[in-house]
């Protein structure tokens, strides 16, 4: 990834690299001579001049135009998964000579291919360009009361999903920064709102090393604009892969710690459900999108979910789906119950839609 900007704060979380449109000199370390003749093959036939770099296959070029950003990013087509993932890549400014510091800046092929694509998101994070909306969360038996409100996560300069752009972030090596981001922005954008009802904001752990020191900022910022800890709830993003449950129950120490409320997100999209409720002991769980869609008609579906929801009903833990009020899972959620019922549809707020940055302003004016 280009070289990081001046700004100060965390290196890791709070500063960005350079946009991937700058121009840049690229160090690239293929993993074995056969894959770096493929990579010299793909590059020449588009006209893309080489140097070596040292005495094997390493090589230097120069990406100051959209031809040779589009020729690396097709090597994602030339390669296999795993020699993009083996090949290290390192990308300097115009004509400077890596040192021994650059070092903890080389990357994997891979996540070097998906920074060229991550432009319009470092635009995102550089201007805090969001935009927060608010679901309500209803009480499963009397959905006219609202128990709380889904901060909910919009990319307005961007045509992806939010989960896509996550997904983006996660490959880009761009997540601790684009999670701390969504995380303030979800904060500053409550107090406009005027809910008198807690707010679910989300976090991914992956994106957070040490909870003490990374989400000091996302407390500062609660404590900023005046929201108090029974007015947000956390949810830690059920990891899809591998997880470290000692280093998830420290995350959510630190926010019981400070009188935070937490809640367990994607419950039964992954492996390890029980683990992680039986570890983590959330205050809320949420059910994961995927299973409730058609559990109503889907006996399989069916049994996963009111077993979950039975254990998390021993267990204390009041359970959250997402669930259109109208349609028979719903109705099927209630009967099993589930204790709530959350929308996706924005509430009838003006400034639902506003961007963080426009929030931040308003607040510094009053």
């Amino acid at each position: 990834m280009a070289c990081s900007s001046n700004r100060s704060g965390c290196a890791r979380c709070e500063r960005l690299p350079a946009r991937p449109d700058a121009p840049m000199t690229l160090y690239l370390w293929p993993p074995l001579g056969h894959s770096a003749g493929k990579i010299r093959k793909q590059l020449e036939r588009a006209g893309v001049g080489l140097e070596p770099a040292g005495n094997g296959d390493g090589m230097i070029l120069q990406v100051a135009d959209d031809a040779t950003r589009t020729a690396l990013i097709a090597l994602e087509h030339t390669l296999s998964a795993e020699e993009r993932r083996a090949a290290r890549a390192l990308a300097m400014a115009p004509g400077a000579t890596p040192e021994f510091a650059d070092y903890p800046r080389v990357n994997g092929l891979d996540t070097f291919i998906n920074y060229l694509r991550a432009g319009p998101l470092i635009d995102t994070l550089a201007d805090n360009a969001f935009a927060v909306s608010f679901a309500p969360i209803v009480f499963a038996d009397d959905q006219t009361d609202v128990m709380a409100h889904g901060a909910q996560l919009q990319f307005p300069r961007m045509c992806e999903t939010a989960d896509a752009v996550f997904e983006l972030a996660r490959r880009a090596d761009l997540l601790h920064q684009l999670d701390r981001s969504a995380r303030i922005a979800c904060i500053e954008a409550t107090p406009a709102q005027d809910i008198d009802t807690p707010v679910f904001v989300e976090f991914q752990p992956a994106a957070i090393y040490d909870p003490v020191y990374c989400l000091r900022t996302t407390v500062d910022a609660a404590h900023r604009v005046g929201l108090p800890p029974e007015n947000i709830v956390f949810t830690l993003n059920h990891p899809q892969g591998g997880y470290d449950v000692a280093h998830l129950k420290n995350i959510l120490s630190y926010y019981r710690a400070q009188g935070y409320e937490v809640a367990l997100g994607r419950l039964g999209s992954g492996v390890g459900a029980l683990e992680l409720l039986q570890h983590l002991r959330p205050e809320y769980a949420w059910l994961a999108p995927q299973l409730v869609q058609g559990v109503a008609g889907d006996p399989y579906r069916g049994v996963i979910a009111r077993k979950l929801l039975e254990m998390a009903h021993r267990l204390r833990i009041e359970t959250i789906a997402y669930a259109d009020p109208a349609d028979a899972e719903a109705t099927w959620l209630y009967e099993h119950g589930v204790n709530y019922l959350a929308s996706t549809a924005e509430t009838a707020n003006p400034h639902a839609n506003r961007t963080a940055a426009e929030a931040r302003r308003e607040q510094a004016a009053e």
